[in-house]
């Protein structure tokens, strides 16, 4: 039986976690933002009937609207968590690391969202990874991979011929007709090099963002290859 992906749409952000199965075992790809608290338990609750069959909480990064569900969610799962090193000490103790931003519109977020509070409820990490982690344990055909920029600890999650890589792309109607580059992060050159690193698995057919759509590999090609003319 092939991956069945389904996501969780947040309210108002355009935030999804992804909930992959595969024979009866689950990995849950971030927690989504807090104000859609009740729509994701209800989601996890209506699509899994067996907690224990939740083999794993992937956090991509800490970014409150990806962690704000965390709590409640390790709380009714107890499925264990993972992330990367350099993201754990801000899960653990709540914190918003605040990006830059990259485009003009990355830029107005940033000049009207900086002031505003971003807390969540801190959750203990149970695998921290440094390198690549293999989920063939968990049941899955795939592995995790760095891919920092957007935060120096940013994950991607690939899954047999997909990857989901939580704000390293944006795929938004409009904001990204031309180009996957997210408006806001820490590093535009680890995220031009990370999107090569995920040009490197030449399995990967489809890309699954956590703002926006999902959008098939010639689309990071082409973001790739622009800028490689400046």
């Amino acid at each position: 039986m092939g991956c069945r992906f389904v996501h969780i749409k947040s309210i108002g952000k355009m935030s999804k976690s992804f909930l992959i199965e595969k024979d009866g075992k689950y990995i849950l790809i971030d927690t989504g933002a807090k104000r859609d608290k009740n729509a994701v338990e209800k989601f996890l609750k209506e699509n899994i009937d067996d907690f224990s069959r939740l083999r794993l909480i992937i956090i991509t990064h800490s970014h409150y609207d990806h962690t704000g569900n965390l709590y409640s969610v390790k709380n009714f799962t107890n499925a264990p968590v993972l992330a990367n090193k350099r993201e754990v000490k801000n899960i653990e103790e709540g914190i918003f690391d605040i990006p830059e931003g990259f485009t003009n519109f990355g830029r107005f977020m940033m000049k009207f969202g900086r002031d505003s509070k971003k807390e969540f409820e801190g959750v203990k990490v149970n695998i921290c990874i440094e390198n690549e982690f293999f989920l063939h344990d968990y049941g899955f055909k795939g592995k995790i991979i760095n891919t920092p920029g957007h935060t120096e600890g940013s994950v991607s999650v690939i899954v047999e011929k997909a990857a989901f890589v939580g704000d390293l792309c944006f795929n938004i109607p409009f904001l990204n007709s031309f180009s996957v580059l997210p408006p806001i992060g820490k590093d535009i050159n680890c995220i031009l090099s990370s999107f090569l690193k995920l040009l490197s698995y030449n399995d990967i057919e489809k890309i699954y963002p956590a703002h926006g759509e999902s959008f098939k590999r010639k689309k990071l090609v082409s973001t790739c290859k622009k800028f490689e003319k400046k």
